[in-house]
């Protein structure tokens, strides 16, 4: 075996750092979980969404609470999807700073914010133009098809906003400083339950209500995060103004996750088609399952994506023994 030194490098400060300089693991556990708190709330934000919108359609029959199945099965796979906006920039923007290069670091995560405004507004239009066929693709028929489209034709241009919030959870997370994320997801979700209140209950908009609710929410918290982004990034002296490089890197670094997450998802949205092949009262009943399941879930991606910080920026800062 040869070593760095036989190959003529000189070891560096961070090569050589004893095991015993390593931060212990007590400390280890309280950083993830500083950062794994605040990050499960933010991540929680577009389940919580929904669990709110199924707990107020559920009061409008089992058409509607299927046809939400439907329609939220599309809007959950389409943004897990592009998940790799959050991931890709957290570990981006937390390896430039913690190599100093904190100028570097926010110009990444600004990039990854104009990718995913661009990916936003191209997938809502494909959706809002191809939503009725998918929803049929699904196994939505007759008056639950009606109610998937209306719901998905009222929160699809919301999209964008949530996006946004992805990619600029990245940057947060990269800086980690994520209570803001989760003061977005709370205010959030707030906005979503009084605005479903008063669209479906109040003013009976029915199911389209609850999908405009949502829309709101979701470019409520979008506006919410960036403008701290954007401010903070000027203020580091980074450009806020598009560049193509750097947006197509942050594309390029996402093909790997896209593709697992297309396999993941995929399953999910086969559960949803055979639960439509059983009839509406199943599909109902599976609505309120699952978006019960997908809350719960993001528990396990909140301590993944502390580490993942952690460990980008003491490799970024060539501490390994940090890393490990």
């Amino acid at each position: 075996m040869t070593t760095d030194t036989d190959n003529g490098h000189q070891p560096t400060p961070a090569d050589t750092t004893p095991p015993a300089a390593a931060p212990s693991t007590r400390r280890t556990t309280a950083r993830i979980a500083a950062l794994a708190i605040p990050t499960f709330g933010q991540l929680i934000a577009e389940p919580a969404f929904i669990l709110i919108d199924t707990a107020i359609v559920g009061h409008l029959g089992e058409a509607s609470l299927a046809g939400l199945s439907i329609g939220s099965t599309i809007i959950l796979t389409t943004v897990g999807l592009c998940v790799f906006l959050a991931y890709g920039t957290t570990s981006q923007v937390a390896r430039l700073i913690g190599a100093g290069r904190r100028r570097e670091g926010l110009e990444a995560g600004i990039d990854g914010m104009w990718l995913a405004l661009g990916i936003g507004i191209i997938v809502s239009v494909i959706l809002f133009l191809a939503g009725r066929p998918l929803c049929a693709a699904l196994g939505a028929e007759g008056p639950v098809l009606d109610e998937a489209e209306r719901y998905l034709d009222a929160i699809v241009f919301g999209l964008p906003g949530m996006l946004l919030v992805y990619a600029a959870n990245g940057i947060f997370r990269g800086l980690q400083k994520v209570r803001i994320t989760l003061i977005a997801a709370v205010a959030g979700a707030i906005v979503n339950t009084l605005l479903d209140i008063l669209f479906v209950i109040a003013l009976g908009w029915g199911i389209a209500g609850s999908g405009a609710a949502t829309l709101i929410a979701q470019w409520f918290m979008g506006v919410f995060l960036t403008v701290p982004a954007i401010l903070w990034s000027r203020a580091e002296g980074a450009s806020v103004r598009p560049r193509l490089a750097g947006i197509a890197h942050s594309a390029g670094d996402g093909v790997p996750l896209f593709l697992r997450t297309l396999a993941l998802r995929a399953c999910l949205v086969a559960t949803v088609m055979l639960a439509a092949r059983m009839g509406v009262t199943v599909l109902a009943a599976y609505q309120a399952v699952n978006a019960t399941w997908n809350f719960v879930l993001n528990m396990l991606d909140a301590i993944g994506i502390a580490g993942q910080a952690l460990v980008a920026a003491e490799l970024g800062a060539r501490r390994r023994a940090g890393a490990r």
